[in-house]
């Protein structure tokens, strides 16, 4: 999971590190040189007011996020927003002028960041759509999460649970609940995430004012029920574990 302080404001100097979302293995840094920042219209109107100080002004920006690795280079463009803030924890008396200082934070990424690892033997539609997800993540929470729960429709397709029953010759769709509540008794615990999962889902399908934490809270989830239901290795190492128990004893390997 992605630090959390990525929705919190940063200085051109204490940007964070992320995971490049194109080689998944090494890091992608801002080149400075990138950054180009946009004053808006209301804050240049202001200006003009009498009052005005420099933490009024408010700006937009986009700028350039570089791989590390240099058999990948990716590039990741990021746009957001600029304030301009007094920085609470210097003592202007020992400072020759004020401490201004310029605050950014993010709106989108493109391609978008990876906030939590996504397992290679997810089928690519639930990749596509946690990516969505990712995209939407920073200007809207709601839609983030909404997406998030579409993915849930495409996991319970990949383990073939069905989608509809037909009842007196008429064929009705089933909802989401009703097909989790499908999932035979060996995904009972995976029920309880996919249950989590889609109560924050439909916060975010009817209540805009769902927040960027309450959406970490569904990514971390999801992330472990993702890791439950396709993850190889576990799934490897259960059935080595299972045939011991049988065994009661080693596999009589030589």
């Amino acid at each position: 999971m992605i630090n959390k302080d990525i929705v919190k404001k940063f200085t051109i100097h204490t940007f964070p590190t992320m995971n490049c979302p194109i080689c998944k293995v090494s890091s992608i840094v801002l080149s400075k040189k990138s950054i180009n920042r946009y004053e808006t219209r209301e804050s240049n109107e202001a200006h003009s007011h009498e009052a005005w100080e420099p933490d009024w002004i408010t700006e937009t920006f986009h700028g350039a996020l570089t791989c590390t690795n240099p058999n990948c280079k990716g590039i990741v463009i990021v746009v957001g927003d600029v304030e301009v803030n007094w920085d609470s924890e210097v003592d202007p008396s020992v400072l020759k002028s004020e401490p201004y200082y310029n605050y950014y934070s993010f709106k989108y990424f493109y391609p978008p960041i990876n906030l939590f690892v996504i397992p290679d033997a997810a089928p690519e539609d639930v990749k596509d759509i946690i990516t969505l997800s990712f995209g939407m993540f920073f200007y809207s929470p709601s839609s983030a999460a909404n997406q998030a729960r579409i993915a849930l429709e495409k996991i319970l397709n990949s383990q073939k649970i069905r989608a509809y029953s037909t009842i007196n010759g008429k064929r009705k769709r089933l909802s989401l609940n009703e097909r989790i509540n499908d999932l035979p008794g060996k995904y009972e615990y995976e029920k309880i995430l996919f249950l989590a999962v889609k109560w924050l889902g439909n916060a975010g399908s009817h209540d805009n004012n769902i927040s960027h934490s309450d959406v970490f809270d569904l990514y971390e989830i999801f992330e472990k029920l993702l890791n439950e239901i396709y993850c190889a290795d576990k799934k490897k190492i259960l059935k080595l574990a299972k045939t011991i128990n049988k065994r009661r004893g080693p596999m009589g390997k030589s």
